[in-house]
């Protein structure tokens, strides 16, 4: 899955908070970059993480059991930011 990162212009050998901004319904994961100025936060020190989530509402379905939206946020995405970025 795709997503995107908005990250201080330097770091200083410290771990940084790290906030997820899910997109709503028929959105994507560069809609809060793309259209309000939350990036501005990443300056103060706090690391902004956007994911995909489709139209998924981030959970695992039901019906479609490939589709584990939920663990991907929880547990992939998370862990794949914290070998990345220092979060």
């Amino acid at each position: 899955m795709r997503y995107r990162v908005a990250a201080p212009s330097t770091v200083e050998n410290r771990k940084l908070p790290v906030v997820y901004l899910l997109h709503g319904n028929g959105g994507d994961y560069r809609d809060w970059s793309n259209y309000s100025d939350v990036t501005k936060f990443a300056r103060s020190g706090v690391l902004l993480v956007m994911p995909e989530g489709d139209n998924s509402y981030y959970v695992n379905a039901a019906e479609a059991p490939a589709d584990k939206y939920g663990d991907y946020i929880v547990q992939d995405l998370v862990r794949d930011v914290e070998k990345k970025f220092p979060a």
